[in-house]
């Protein structure tokens, strides 16, 4: 499964050079067009995940820390975008509390903080209702 993820199919082949993040924890960067686009597993912070939350999230969180330290010393004009499917914030359909565990949000926040000249964009989701 994961050659044909990543070999056989031509748009997938620079994830690889992430591989062993996208592996062990289903994140990764790659970069397309000089974006570094940053893909975040954000089932680790989701506030109904107390199973692998805490030790997963502080992984990832590690990863990424090291991720835009590295795109920063490297490539100091390279901006980034990170996407994830829930994204940092409210649940403003339903319950307008936090899709994160707050326990996070400041943790992922000071990392942002800390490198938002080259932050271009975030972008998530995870409110499945629309009224149009």
């Amino acid at each position: 499964m994961k050659e044909a993820f990543f070999e056989e199919v031509e748009a997938n082949s620079k994830v690889s050079e992430s591989l062993s993040s996208f592996l062990e924890g289903g994140y990764y960067a790659v970069d397309i067009s000089g974006v570094l686009v940053i893909s975040l597993n954000s089932m680790y912070p989701f506030y109904k995940n107390d199973v692998l939350g805490p030790s997963m999230t502080a992984t990832m969180f590690e990863w990424l820390s090291s991720t835009l330290k590295e795109n920063q010393q490297n490539h100091p004009e390279r901006k980034f975008i990170i996407m994830s499917h829930i994204w940092v914030g409210l649940d403003y359909y339903r319950t307008m509390n936090s899709l994160w565990n707050e326990s996070y949000i400041e943790d992922y926040l000071d990392i942002l903080k800390e490198y938002e000249s080259q932050h271009l964009l975030t972008i998530g989701a995870h409110v499945h209702v629309v009224r149009v």
